[in-house]
């Protein structure tokens, strides 16, 4: 008797536990249930349906408000055609700050091209910052150049390798590094200039979700930009010979901007220049921007060294041919710029950039 009724109490548990199992299961799925409704109605209260013209403003007012963040991007270039063209990639990756007046990146470049009918070969590796106007130092990590030449011969490269240099204020260096540094104003104009060509919705992006955007450039509207642009900044501007500039131009790109804070998250580019036209190009530029106001302060190298063009002239002289002092000219070998510039050192008449 006590054995079945042992037996029985044993299956009545048994009965019991699945019972308990089979309701605890189906509270689970319940709850689980809820809590995705309830997450998904709170999605559809946080990321509101927006117009793209208002995203679109939104984004242009967030950008002024943008005071740093980080960014990487790669960029896909070609410019000319035949016995004088250039083709290349380039990674970029660093941070803007002290609202957007300072910008350091580390740029990773390769490029094939031909002058003149000559085939040249480059690559190089190097940090740049820019802290200010006329402020701007380099850091040449690592550099290849193929063909060699005397003036500016790999182990003249070399031997600035590793150092920070200080640029000489000139206008032209200050361009050439403002050509592949991203400017922030880029970032407003976008948001301003550009038409839409189809909405492609809301897309999770990240750990968040942005508004998705295929877009063009409306070229009038980015004429009046660069013509109030110019305005604010004491500079003059031709607006025909920018609209004539940007006839045989075609800019198309996607925008992703942040269903929160409006920021631009990702983007990219395409510009192709015409084959028409004088210089045929085509650029593609894609880049990912985070950290908006969160990124850390950039700070100039104080170790940095005042950089001047006669560096190469002293680490290229040991490799000039040697020849007895009878030689009528003892640097023929040399070409044509670098003969100029070293007889205008050897004379004392070579007119350096001032360096500050």
């Amino acid at each position: 008797m006590l054995p079945a009724l042992t037996q029985a109490i044993h299956h009545g548990k048994l009965f019991a536990m699945k019972r308990i199992l089979s309701c605890s299961l189906f509270a689970a799925l319940l709850l689980s249930a809820c809590q995705n409704e309830q997450e998904q109605i709170k999605q559809e209260k946080v990321i509101p349906k927006l117009h793209s013209n208002e995203v679109l403003q939104r984004s242009a007012d967030a950008t002024k408000t943008l005071e740093s963040g980080t960014f990487n991007g790669d960029v896909q270039f070609s410019r000319g055609e035949g016995l004088n063209s250039i083709q290349g990639t380039a990674n970029i990756d660093g941070s803007l700050n002290n609202t957007n007046k300072q910008v350091e990146f580390a740029l990773d470049l390769s490029m094939t091209g031909t002058d003149a009918g000559t085939d040249f070969a480059a690559s190089a590796q190097l940090d740049i910052i820019v802290a200010g106007i006329q402020e701007v130092y380099i850091k040449l990590n690592a550099i290849s150049i193929e063909p060699d030449t005397t003036f500016l011969s790999q182990s003249a490269v070399n031997a600035m390798l590793g150092t920070w240099w200080l640029l000489p204020q000139s206008e032209g260096i200050e361009g050439e590094i403002a050509s592949v540094t991203p400017d922030p104003t880029l970032l407003q104009a976008q948001a301003e200039v550009v038409s839409l060509v189809e909405d492609k919705g809301i897309q999770q992006l990240g750990d968040g979700h942005a508004y998705h955007y295929l877009v063009e450039v409306d070229k009038e509207k980015l004429v009046t930009f660069m013509q109030k642009a110019a305005k604010d900044s004491g500079e003059d501007f031709d607006a025909k010979a920018a609209r004539e500039s940007l006839e045989t131009m075609q800019m198309t790109g996607e925008l992703w901007i942040d269903a929160e804070s409006f920021h631009t998250r990702k983007l990219t580019w395409n510009m192709v220049q015409d084959a028409e036209a004088e210089e045929p190009f085509t650029l593609t530029f894609t880049a990912s921007l985070d950290n908006h106001n969160a990124a850390d302060p950039i700070v100039p190298p104080q170790d940095a060294e005042a950089f001047s063009p006669m560096l190469f002239i002293q680490h290229s002289l040991p490799t000039l041919p040697t020849l007895p002092p009878s030689a009528e000219d003892p640097y023929e070998n040399l070409d044509p710029e670098t003969r100029e510039i070293l007889e205008q050192v050897l004379q004392g008449e070579y007119d350096q950039p001032p360096i500050e």
